[in-house]
């Protein structure tokens, strides 16, 4: 009967515990994928919010700035790619998640954006 007792008792712990790591292996993948979600928003937001800037011809090449949101902050990087394409690179940094890149090229002869990347 104590040899029964010893071996249920494994098998019980056994099943908490890799029950545990299941647990943890899905916490860690919620947080990461929230942290990206966040971050994606985060670069989308600016995004919208530079368009009407770029479309205006207010900003050209060499020009630097910050999108102060709720829940973090984006930096912006104006740069020349080719002739009348400019590239905007975004820098995010969540105030409670990661950091992350977007990078938008824009033609300023179609006044269009030509791509979008998340970085």
């Amino acid at each position: 009967m104590t040899a029964l007792s010893v071996m249920l008792s494994i098998l019980l712990v056994s099943v908490t515990v890799y029950n545990i790591q299941i647990l943890n292996s899905e916490r860690d993948f919620i947080r990461t994928k929230t942290s990206w979600f966040q971050t994606s928003i985060l670069l989308q937001l600016s995004r919208e919010e530079i368009l009407p800037q770029l479309r205006s011809a207010q900003l050209k090449s060499g020009d630097v700035g910050v999108f102060n949101h709720s829940v973090g902050r984006v930096e912006y990087f104006i740069t020349d790619y080719v002739e009348g394409i400019i590239k905007v690179r975004f820098e995010a940094e969540g105030t409670r998640f990661g950091k992350g890149t977007g990078l938008l090229y824009y033609d300023y002869v179609n006044e269009q954006v030509i791509q979008w990347v998340v970085v």
